[in-house]
Order: C-alpha cells, then sequence, then structure tokens
C-alpha cells in the first residue's frame, strides 16, 4: 500500500489485510486442488505464509476492535 493510501484507522489496516487474507486462502485452495489432482507438488511454503497472514490479521482484528472500543477526543 503506497503512503498516500495509508491510514491511522486500524479498522482499514485489518479490512485491507482480511482481504489479502481472502486472497491468498483461494490461491492455496487452487493449490491444493492441483495437488490432489497430481499436477503440483504440496504448497507447503504457501500454507505457511497463508498462517502467518491468519495471525497477522488476527492481531489487526484485535487492535481495531480496541481502537473502536476507544474513547474519541
Amino acid at each position: 500500500m503506497s503512503d498516500l493510501n495509508k491510514t491511522d484507522d486500524p479498522f482499514d489496516e485489518w479490512k485491507a489485510a482480511h482481504e489479502a487474507l481472502l486472497r491468498q486462502e483461494r490461491l492455496v485452495a487452487d493449490a491444493w486442488m492441483l495437488v490432489r489432482r497430481e499436477q503440483a507438488p504440496e504448497p507447503q511454503a504457501m500454507q505457511d505464509e497463508l498462517m502467518q497472514m491468519r495471525i497477522r490479521v488476527d492481531q489487526l482484528f484485535n487492535k481495531a476492535m480496541i481502537y473502536l472500543g476507544s474513547p474519541r477526543t
């Protein structure tokens, strides 16, 4: 994301990360489909990256919920 699109709102940061996670989940699912068809090796690196993305999205979600629950000044 470029600096022009950067926001200080944790919810927006979580939303962008969540959308990236959904795209990555689709890529991993497609890769596993190829494995089942015996057309590709197991996508372990993609699976590992997906797990890291899930952790990051969970962290950003928690940050956004804290932000949304905090009093505004």
